[in-house]
């Protein structure tokens, strides 16, 4: 037959403290590890899974921050590539225009004329060499494989979004038609008629052969345009940079007040939790002295029945 053991009021209410106690200490020395408050949905479901979907879209976000990112330097390797191509543009005016200010043509004299003839012939080399140029350098403008001064295409999605909720953006440079995606380059701007095997030809009729007067005077037209056209394009460029980077600066907001927000639900107060770590111990150190002295009561009886 057994029988119960009955504890004193004092006692088992230190016991109770006690227990209680240890097993707050327990949970502040967690929120203390961890930094947090809310470390499973056991804690609180509510905060528990509204802190992780905000994580988790600010995740997302940061990894379209890098196709963003990569977007901006697409943008501005093509830029660049433009303002190369006006300076070149600029030195082929230069040099028809010194081709055609040269008026020995009018004379009679054969010699004269053959001189002449020889001064732009050379001209012409180097007017061709520039167009040469220009393509290399449409050519080396590309970026991470993206190269839109060679009709290439860029997109960049700015939110994690699906469907007709998805928000991008197409970055491309088009011909007048304002549809069909163009490279830049001198054949494309007019300069030369072809550039077939690398071998350059001038347009025809418009000095080809740079002993045509009225053909450099149609040219330098033609390079006018040309250089309206990339002017044009650069403008475009700019406007989509534009558009990108305050995307890029937006995005960037948006993850810090997400990341807020979910640190605010789940995060802990570290200076809170240490001072009620601080006044457990208190709280502890007090039941236990209680608890003493209740069992040095019963210990009181125990030596009188001795």
């Amino acid at each position: 037959m057994s029988s119960g053991i009955s504890l004193t009021s004092s006692t088992r209410s230190s016991l109770l403290s006690l227990q209680s106690a240890a097993s707050a200490q327990g949970t502040i020395s967690e929120r203390l590890s961890t930094g947090k408050k809310v470390n499973s949905a056991i804690d609180n479901a509510v905060s528990f899974f509204t802190a992780s979907s905000l994580s988790g879209r600010a995740t997302t976000l940061s990894d379209l921050l890098d196709n963003m990112s990569n977007g901006v330097q697409t943008i501005q390797a093509a830029s660049k590539g433009l303002d190369g191509m006006k300076k070149l543009v600029e030195q082929m005016q230069a040099t028809v225009k010194q081709a055609r200010q040269d008026t020995t043509y009018d004379s009679t004299d054969a010699t004269t004329i053959a001189a002449t003839k020889k001064v732009r012939d050379n001209l012409k080399t180097q007017f061709l060499d520039l167009a040469k140029q220009m393509d290399n350098l449409s050519k080396d403008s590309g970026y991470n494989g993206v190269n839109l001064l060679n009709a290439d295409e860029l997109q960049i999605t700015f939110n994690e979004r699906t469907g007709t909720a998805k928000n991008d953006m197409k970055v491309a440079l088009y011909a007048a038609d304002g549809t069909t995606k163009e490279a830049v380059n001198a054949t494309k701007l007019g300069i030369v008629a072809s550039a077939t095997g690398g071998t350059y030809t001038a347009v025809t009729g418009s000095g080809d052969d740079f002993t045509d007067n009225a053909g450099l005077d149609k040219l330098s037209d033609l390079l006018t345009t040309a250089l309206t056209s990339i002017q044009t394009k650069a403008s475009s460029l700019g406007s989509n940079l534009t558009v990108v980077q305050t995307r890029q600066d937006f995005t960037k907001q948006l993850i810090n007040v997400l990341k807020t927000g979910s640190d605010n639900l789940v995060n802990a107060d570290m200076n809170e939790e240490a001072a009620n770590f601080t006044a457990l111990q208190t709280r502890q150190s007090i039941a236990q002295q209680t608890l003493s002295l209740a069992n040095q009561q019963q210990q009181g009886i125990l030596q009188l029945l001795r």
